[in-house]
């Protein structure tokens, strides 16, 4: 107003704790804390209610910029032109004494209240004191207010009107202070001193060295004095009288192993009981702001209680003993941010007060736990039982003629949850009822049973039971179930003992006591969800009830959709019941129910109409329903639609229209529907119909039992074939009596009677029909004896091929066997399968002899692989051998060679190879390498290589492989032990040596033509004549007079070329192979010498030189066998063997 107007110029956040700063440019600070909304507030939506306006506080000068601490304690503030103020947040003190209330509301301000004995509120308005200072701290004591901020303090009497007047102060350092009746206590350096109200100093109480420094926090209840030094050692002073007296102590609150937790405790606040013998301590530490723990130093025992609201998901803030009952503490606590995820998060109240039982014997007892929020409190200021009196603003209508305006009282009595509708209750039933709740925490049920039998009044029992319920006692609640007379809630407690876990039963219970937050917390805790969503079905909250079993009790969500189903049902509202039923699964039962019960036709219509689709069960029950109200023209269409070919046959049926009931049959083809309709013509003696209706149902038997009553004997068999055995067999019985043999055999067979079917073949001469038994017949269903039976009469009739089946079925492999080879009957791989005993049946000499006798028989019908596999597994493998290389399979030949391992096997493989195209082959030349060496046969390797060498040079003149393959054969003849392996050697050698000389001079043609043709000389000379000598020497002449040719030829010397091919001619060697006959003929023309044809000499030099065509000479074995050294004899020679003595291999 009048052109001040007050802006706000910065603002600060601190996302950790949920803190807004807002600074303005007079200089004031406000502060907001931000709480979220809980479950049961609903949706939030008015954002301003989520925070809550905190004390606010004064800089030098307009603010600037302003930055969060360390922790929310904690804040710097940059004014305009005063530097930077760092400020400290104190929490805001208040104190509940000898009936005064007295509340810091503001860093200078303090409002004072005065309850009274009997505790009322509201009779003035509450006392204001303005302060020039910023309060530390504040106490009372029978009308005297303490104020003081660390430079001085102020006492005031506070009078009946509660005006403050000021009674005294005095400078002074201290920063810890109390007062009890007109005696000021302050805290000094290794001292606590005892001044007036002026400051003079009236006693000295001096702290021993031992305990360190002097008192840091000193509390006064009632006549005791508590103070504290920051080593942690504790004393109690009796202040009753004139001076001050010591009686607890000296003791240590923390130990140290539990000071040194958290890198070191400190204490922030102690409070002492009404008895002087206890006193409770709150910590901070260097981690955290606020310890979750509480400390209780019991003086009668010497020990330090601990109790850790971290477990409850809380932390504590602020506590205050009972003013009468030495043993009550209450501990103002607040909410630990939680998991999101935490079913529990959303039912964390922000402020709480624990209520609490301290005992030197049992320690700190959680009573229970009080909201404070939810009564519109700020905070908890103390606790007189049965009331805990909170700081609470309450407009309050004014009292007498003189206070007729209503004023705001910032404190209210709030009764404690134990002692509900006590509120007029005596002190009797009031300590009746703490000293119950006590004895019951620390479990002396004796004592509770003792503190409350003179109780009468029922709503005391009531209290008692809703306390056993929160210290989840049901042996007590039972007994005070029965003296309330509640006949229900005893019965739920013995209904309640089958349940497992201990925070369900007594969540039962709490229902019928209608602690209905209790029992949904107890649930939670117990993870009971199925039980807590019956919960909240009977409570009618059924959005909670669904949400509950979508997350965590899905196993009961569709029973959960179908009684909201039900509920929606019965007030009425038909569209949720729908929604909720097909949630349920079950919508095509009860939606249609629920419309036909309502006598809703139109909604029900088209319910099913929409689901026609994707319910076939909805469609048929709604054709049904039509056919019911005889409307059959509209059930047939529906039934139609939903394809059910059975209802649409059946109407049409009792419609009498029994053609268009065939049509449907026979267009949809359904089984069900053809057997009515087959059912139908039996009625009307349509047999043929009804026959033909059966047999596309497959009802075969009700079609056998018609063609046996009206003796239809080709339907009959027909139909018997397509049954089930007995059917056959008793329709075989039929058509035997009739003289039908054939037709009876052949059910007789189908129907598992071989015996009967094959003696009546034998019988009636059916030689066909015992063959087709034959081809079906296995040794399953058979016994020896009926095959031995059908093999004769096969033999008698000349099928050996069926009785050689017969007797491998009986187990006469012998006499098969000799049928095989007396009638030449080919033995097939199962037949020798069959014939094969196995390895448990006989011993292994007989069964190798067995698999002998089949290999030779298989081996005389050519049957080379089949004999080879079963000499394997006689165990005889060269044998097997031979007959694969009678077979001629190269794959299988390797394959059996690599798994035989065998030196003989190796060599007759390797020899085998040979006589294949191994050169264009690299495949087939390396499996030859490979088996020679295996086998250790270095003399037959040698000689591979060294035909090797002949057919390079005879085949492709390739005299560089030549001596390559050459040099091989030397290098396994150096291995080779054999007698003649020098002779070898040197004849290997001189080969060698040759082809050396030969390669060299082809190189040398050219450059060295003199020289190279000198050689050739030489080597013409050196070789002697014939096929032999070629073949000792490694070269043959042929190529040497061929590049001697060549070389004149290109030379343009007709002549020189002209004499060597007459040389040529002249030792009997054939020109083509070795020259070109253009070269030859261009030659002659050039002399004019007509051209010679080649004389085919017919002896053994021309043989010899022709075979330069094929394969050499030297180390191979030509023919069509090999030799009996190398394992083999002839061929011809085997088959004489074999015709001569069958049983000789």
């Amino acid at each position: 107003e009048g052109g001040n107007v007050t802006r706000i110029c910065c603002l600060a956040a601190d996302t950790r704790y949920g803190l807004l700063a807002a600074g303005s440019t007079d200089g004031r600070i406000t502060v907001f804390k931000y709480s979220a909304p809980t479950r049961d507030q609903g949706p939030m939506l008015e954002l301003a209610r989520c925070w809550d306006t905190q004390p606010a506080f004064n800089v030098a000068a307009r603010a600037v910029s302003m930055e969060w601490g360390p922790n929310p304690r904690l804040m710097s503030v940059a004014c305009q032109g005063a530097g930077v103020n760092v400020c400290r947040k104190t929490m805001l003190q208040q104190c509940f004494r000898d009936g005064f209330v007295v509340i810091q509301a503001g860093v200078d301000r303090v409002l004072v209240e005065n309850l009274g004995e009997g505790g009322v509120t509201g009779a003035l308005p509450p006392g204001k004191l303005q302060l020039s200072m910023q309060v530390l701290g504040l106490d009372v004591s029978r009308g005297s207010l303490l104020v003081y901020d660390g430079t001085k303090c102020e006492v005031f009497r506070v009078t009946e009107q509660l005006d403050m007047v000021p009674a005294g102060g005095f400078d002074t350092t201290s920063r810890a202070l109390a007062i009890n009746n007109d005696s000021i206590y302050r805290a000094a350096e290794g001292r606590l001193e005892v001044c007036n109200a002026a400051g003079t100093v009236k006693q000295t109480l001096a702290f021993e060295d031992s305990l360190g420094q002097g008192p840091c926090l000193l509390d006064c209840n009632r006549d005791y004095l508590a103070a504290i030094t920051p080593a942690h050692a504790v004393r109690v002073f009796k202040v009753a009288g004139r001076e001050a007296k010591p009686y607890q102590g000296p003791g240590t609150l923390l130990p140290p192993e539990m000071a040194a937790q958290g890198g070191g405790l400190r204490v922030d606040a102690i409070r002492v009981n009404s008895a002087g013998t206890m006193v409770a301590a709150l910590c901070s530490s260097k981690e955290k702001a606020r310890e979750s723990r509480l400390y209780v130093l019991c003086f009668e025992n010497a020990t330090t209680l601990v109790y850790d609201f971290a477990q409850d998901g809380r932390e504590p803030q602020f506590m205050a003993w009972d003013t009468v009952e030495s043993k009550v503490l209450a501990v103002q606590t607040v909410a630990v941010q939680r998991n999101s995820d935490d079913v529990l998060a959303a039912d964390t109240v922000a402020t709480e007060v624990a209520l609490l039982f301290v005992s030197p014997d049992h320690g700190v007892l959680l009573q229970e736990y009080q909201a404070v929020d939810g009564t519109g409190a700020k905070a908890f200021v103390g606790i007189q039982a049965p009331h805990l009196i909170l700081n609470k603003p309450t407009l309050v209508a004014g009292g007498g003629a003189s206070n007729a305006q209503p004023f705001t009282s910032n404190v209210a009595r709030v009764l404690m949850q134990g002692f509900a509708g006590m509120q007029d209750g005596d002190d009797k039933t009031k300590t009746a009822l703490l000293d119950f709740s006590y004895h019951l925490a620390t479990g002396n049920m004796d004592e509770a049973f003792r503190a409350v039998k003179a109780i009468k009044n029922p709503a005391v029992w009531e209290n008692m039971a809703h306390l056993c319920i929160k210290n989840k006692r049901l042996d007590v609640a039972e007994h005070c179930l029965g003296n309330m007379e509640h006949a229900r809630g005893a019965r739920a407690v013995r209904e309640a003992k089958g349940i497992e876990e201990l925070d369900a039963r007594v969540a039962t219970v709490a229902v019928h006591l209608d602690m209905m937050d209790d029992a949904r917390k107890l649930y939670l805790a117990a993870e009971r969800y199925d039980l807590l969503n019956r919960l909240y079905q009977a409570c009618g909250q059924w959005e909670k009830a669904l949400e509950l079993a979508a997350k965590n009790d899905r196993i009961h969500l569709k029973t959960t959709h179908y009684a909201y189903a039900q509920y929606l049902e019965k007030v009425g509202d038909h569209a949720g019941a729908v929604e909720h039923y097909e949630a349920a699964g079950c919508g095509a039962v009860e939606v249609t129910r629920m419309y036909y019960q309502a006598d809703m036709a139109d909604e029900l219509e088209a319910y099913i109409n929409k689901h026609a689709d994707s319910s076939r069960a909805l469609t048929v029950w709604w054709a049904r329903y039509c056919e019911s109200r005889g409307d059959m023209k509209r059930a047939l269409a529906v039934y139609e639609k939903a394809g059910d070919a059975l209802s649409i046959v059946r109407i049409y049926c009792a419609m009498n229209n029994l053609a268009a009931a065939e049509d449907m049959v026979l267009r949809l083809s359904d089984p069900a529907a053809a057997f009515h309709l087959a059912r139908q013509y039996e009625a009307r003696d349509r047999i043929s119909e009804a026959i033909k209706f059966y047999t596309m149902a497959k009802r075969y038997s009700h079609g056998v039992r018609l063609a046996k009553k009206h003796e239809l004997d080709a339907d009959l068999v027909n139909l018997a074939l397509k049954s089930s055995a007995a059917v056959m067999v008793d329709a075989a019985d039929y058509l035997n009596e009739k003289g039908e043999h054939e037709r009876a055999a052949m059910l007789y067979m189908k129907g598992g009677r071989l015996g009967k079917a094959v003696e009546m073949c034998f019988t009636a001469q059916l030689f066909d029909v015992l063959q087709h038994i034959a081809d079906d017949m296995t040794p399953d269903n058979a016994d020896p004896a009926l095959y031995m039976r059908c093999s004769e009469f096969f033999m008698q009739h000349g099928h050996h091929d069926k009785a050689v089946k017969m007797l491998i079925a009986a187990h006469q492999y012998t006499r098969a066997l000799e049928l095989c080879v007396e009638h030449d009957v080919a033995i097939t791989e199962d037949m020798a399968e069959a014939m094969t005993p196995s390895k448990d049946a006989v011993s292994p000499e007989e069964r190798s002899l067995v698999l002998q006798r089949i290999a030779k028989v298989a081996k005389r019908q050519g049957a080379w692989q089949l004999a080879a596999k079963k000499y394997t597994q006689a165990g005889e493998k060269v044998k097997a051998m031979k007959a694969l290389l009678r077979s001629g399979d190269t794959e299988k030949i390797v394959f059996f060679t690599g798994v035989s391992r065998q030196k003989e096997i190796y060599l007759m493989a390797a020899n085998y190879l040979q006589t294949l195209d191994w050169h264009s082959d690299p495949e087939i030349m390396k499996n030859i390498i490979s088996f020679y060496t295996k086998a250790q046969a270095m003399d037959s390797l040698a000689s591979f290589y060294e035909t090797c060498a002949q057919i390079e040079i005879d085949e492709y003149r390739d005299y560089e492989k030549a001596l390559q393959a050459l040099r091989e054969a030397l290098k396994y003849l150096a291995k080779s032990k054999s007698e003649d392996r020098d002779v070898r050697d040197m004849a290997v050698q001189r080969r060698i040596a040759t082809t050396e000389r030969f390669v060299a001079a082809r190189a040398a043609i050219v450059s060295q033509p003199q020289q190279a043709l000198a050689v050739c000389s030489e080597l013409l000379i050196t070789i002697g004549p014939g096929a032999e000598g070629e073949l000792e020497a490694g070269v043959r002449v042929g190529d040497i007079y061929a590049l001697m040719v060549e070389y004149w030829y290109e030379q343009r010397n007709a002549l020189e070329a002209y004499k060597l091919i007459e040389q040529m001619r002249g030792r009997g060697i054939i020109i083509t192979p070795y020259l070109d006959q253009r070269t030859v003929d261009d030659i002659y023309k050039t002399l004019g010498v007509a051209p010679v044809e080649d004389r085919r000499n017919t002896g053994a030099g021309a043989s010899q030189h022709a075979s330069g065509g094929g394969y050499g000479g030297g180390g191979y074995s030509g023919g069509g066998g090999y030799t009996a050294e190398e394992g083999y004899v002839d061929e011809d020679v085997v088959d004489e063997i074999d015709e001569v003595l069958p049983d000789a291999d």
